[in-house]
């Protein structure tokens, strides 16, 4: 799923995104992401924040953008795929994939799923989800900016 949503919280505040932005991204902007500090786990997690916030989606990077716009007066809008969704919890392996710099170690991945094995439906899950979710942000940059997208190609 993608997103392109009209605002974004943070614990503490708020920002609205910009609507022409939001149309060069391909959507006039609907609802809120919230920016946390940690990665959203759980199903009943991610209902709680749903109910506290009316956010859409959660992730780790927005409200930082959202905050440097506005500490620079300027406009800002976000482009998110989704991967894991509400009803889904994810599976350990994944968390501990995913080191500080965002990379994942396959090392770890193999570790966590031979500890818990019965995790590996859930994993594969996670990773078809993502492949779709990395196609559908591709093709939405690719028809935003088709002269220079991909950028491999003369």
């Amino acid at each position: 799923m993608l997103l392109v949503p009209a605002s974004v919280l943070w614990d503490g505040g708020s920002a609205q995104t910009d609507p022409l932005l939001n149309q060069a991204l391909g959507s006039p902007g609907t609802g809120a992401l919230f920016g946390g500090g940690a990665i959203v786990v759980t199903t009943a997690a991610k209902h709680a924040l749903h109910i506290r916030t009316g956010a859409l989606a959660v992730d780790l990077e927005s409200a930082a953008v959202a905050r440097a716009a506005i500490r620079h007066a300027l406009p800002f809008a976000v482009l998110r795929a989704v991967c894991d969704p509400a009803a889904r919890a994810l599976p350990h392996a994944a968390l501990v994939a995913v080191d500080a710099r965002g990379r994942i170690g396959m090392l770890r991945v193999a570790g966590a799923v031979l500890a818990r094995p019965w995790e590996m439906p859930a994993l594969l899950r996670l990773a078809w989800d993502a492949a779709g979710a990395r196609r559908a942000l591709l093709a939405r940059v690719a028809s935003i900016a088709p002269l220079h997208w991909p950028p491999w190609t003369p």
